[in-house]
């Protein structure tokens, strides 16, 4: 396993949501995942943001051992995927149902993503209903299983 960094992580993660079609083309957001609109008057309809929550090494010796090679500690990287749903007044169950079909197609699109140098691992998803129950807001984390360069 070669080394990759963080941000290629976050770009290969991002590429992989974009590409879905289904249920209708997913943009991601000019925010950064940091920024990413926490107002629902900002949210656009299957909107996405990536971020880096955290980077650790597996074994604090992993970074003592590898200090002086060019391999790299091996880490886990957790990331976060925020997405936006819009849930239509008249049909608020039947959008919320169509939510949930979509998350299960954005976590398709992350087990499916090109894993060349890293093993992308989803943990949890979270969702709420938020903005008068216009809105679905829900969040994907994923475990990366990888190495990264400490020299």
């Amino acid at each position: 396993m070669a080394v990759i960094a963080v941000s290629a992580l976050r770009q290969r993660l991002a590429a992989a949501v974009e590409a879905l079609t289904s249920p209708s083309p997913w943009r991601e957001s000019r925010w950064s995942f940091d920024l990413f609109p926490s107002d629902p008057g900002q949210y656009a309809h299957l909107a996405f943001a990536v971020g880096a929550q955290t980077t650790a090494p597996d074994a604090p010796q992993e970074m003592i051992r590898h200090k002086r090679g060019a391999d790299g500690a091996l880490v886990t990287t957790s990331i976060a995927i925020a997405w936006t749903y819009r849930l239509r007044a008249d049909r608020q169950v039947a959008d919320y149902d169509a939510a949930l079909d979509a998350e299960a197609v954005l976590v398709r699109a992350i087990t499916g993503a090109s894993q060349v140098d890293v093993h992308f691992i989803p943990t949890e998803l979270r969702r709420r209903v938020v903005g008068d129950g216009a809105w679905m807001f829900g969040t994907m984390s994923v475990d990366a299983v990888h190495r990264l360069q400490i020299q």
